[in-house]
């Protein structure tokens, strides 16, 4: 590892992670989302660099979302001039809890067997394959926070508010869901996914829907989806106009002067 990258991963005026709630406004009751502030923790450093060889990666995600653009052209190439088969089935999925529901021998296992096929391709910033996994075993083993006056340690999963945190989740899901498809006799016409957020057409018909949505809530033990249909009806030419839309008034709000 170059000496300057291996003294920037090196604690140094480090302060202990603390536990917040964000509250989630768009669900009722105002429940909170758990997130621990890790700046400038013990394993900041370390956790960045192992975060941008994981970042690499995602690119062998056949799945992987990275934003709503996509998700509008992946729609329109599986369903050309927008005209989707008779009967197509708009749904999606949400992982429950994904990031404290890894097991993180599992998930860092899930990072290894990609790296051992794509390190080649990448840039592993001076690192082994088993450099990697020692280091990843070592943050994810150490997620400790403070709430209050009490020290806690996360035991299982990764922290929200860990800059692991979104790859490593995109990678883990990457290898539950390839076994997933794999097995099913029936697959959708389109899966696309980001991070705990999935996107599916279905040709099959809704009782063999349903029967694949059970197939993904039996296959892993600390792993659950709930699910929402097209309301009304809607096609995947209606839902890809109403992302396209939300697409342009964000970008608009973005590059629209603001009055003085």
């Amino acid at each position: 590892m170059d000496s300057k990258l291996l003294k920037s991963i090196l604690p140094s005026s480090t302060k202990f992670p603390e536990w917040y709630g964000l509250p989630k406004d768009h669900k009722q009751n105002l429940p909170l989302r758990p997130v621990v502030a890790a700046c400038d923790s013990p394993t900041t450093g370390v956790s960045i660099v192992l975060e941008r060889i994981l970042q690499q990666l995602i690119q062998f995600v056949p799945a992987h979302l990275a934003n709503t653009t996509e998700a509008i052209t992946h729609i329109c190439d599986a369903c050309p001039g927008l005209n989707a088969p008779d009967g197509t089935i708009v749904m999606s999925m949400d992982v429950v809890g994904l990031y404290p529901s890894i097991p993180i021998r599992e998930g860092v296992q899930a990072v290894v067997d990609m790296l051992q096929q794509y390190s080649q391709r990448i840039d592993m910033f001076g690192l082994s394959v088993s450099g990697v996994r020692n280091l990843l075993l070592f943050v994810l083993s150490h997620n400790y926070f403070r709430f209050g006056h009490q020290i806690y340690r996360q035991v299982d999963g990764v922290a929200m508010g860990n800059n692991l945190a979104p790859p490593f989740a995109i990678l883990f899901m990457h290898t539950v869901e390839a076994r997933l498809l794999q097995d099913s006799p029936l697959v959708p016409l389109l899966y696309k996914r980001y991070i705990d957020d999935i996107l599916l057409l279905w040709t099959h018909g809704r009782e063999s829907l349903m029967r694949f949505v059970q197939h993904f809530n039996c296959a892993h033990p600390s792993i659950n989806f709930t699910y929402e249909l097209s309301e009304n009806g809607r096609t995947p030419l209606d839902e890809a106009r109403l992302w396209e839309r939300h697409a342009v008034v964000e970008l608009l709000e973005k590059t629209t002067p603001k009055p003085s």
